[in-house]
């Protein structure tokens, strides 16, 4: 196994890190953007990362499990077998998060809002907002006619009242498009 490694790295506007073959393991990174690729192998973390925006792409799974972890927005994708994990320490927007052969687990101590598709193929999506969870459009509950794929996702409902967590199932969609289009005809056939 062969890993390319990011040292700290403080006040880049923008910090692009690509390892073409093997994984892509990253120390302390702050910078106004981050963009991760390992096209053919994983990307881990051995130290923070602090970033307006972070955009990932990999084969094997993304795995940021740093508590300390200061990301405001996330795009990720994993094109093969493996997970995309995120801990996360402040609010969050959830943009277009693609995993074809693993889960996807994002737990945030702040709030999140889920502004694009966020869909796991071949596994469970895991969302875990310790604040606020918006789900922006596509954020459709999954009803027992639904027959199309889910996303579990944790959230807040009110029962009898009280305000509980569940695990609810949303609709999942593969574009804005779909989602759009789904959220449009609800709307016409609904009474």
């Amino acid at each position: 196994m062969i890993n390319c490694w990011a040292s700290s790295t403080t006040a880049r506007p923008d910090s692009k890190i690509s390892r073409g073959s093997g994984n892509l393991v990253t120390g302390n990174l702050t910078a106004s953007t981050i963009t991760l690729a390992a096209p053919a192998g994983a990307i881990g973390q051995t130290g923070a990362l602090h970033t307006a925006a972070l955009a990932t792409q990999s084969a094997t799974g993304t795995n940021l499990n740093q508590a300390a972890n200061q990301i405001a927005s996330l795009a990720a994708s994993n094109s093969g077998t493996g997970d995309i994990v995120l801990v996360n320490g402040t609010a969050l927007t959830l943009g277009t998060i693609a995993n074809a052969g693993g889960n996807i687990d994002v737990v945030n101590t702040g709030a999140i809002n889920a502004v694009g598709p966020v869909t796991a193929t071949a596994g469970n999506v895991t969302i875990v907002a310790n604040s606020p969870l918006t789900v922006g459009s596509g954020g459709i509950k999954a009803g027992g006619n639904w027959k199309g794929p889910v996303a579990e996702i944790t959230t807040t409902e009110y029962i009898n009242g009280k305000a509980q967590k569940v695990v609810a199932k949303f609709r999942a969609y593969g574009s804005y498009a779909e989602s759009f289009a789904d959220y449009a005809r609800l709307m016409k056939d609904s009474p």
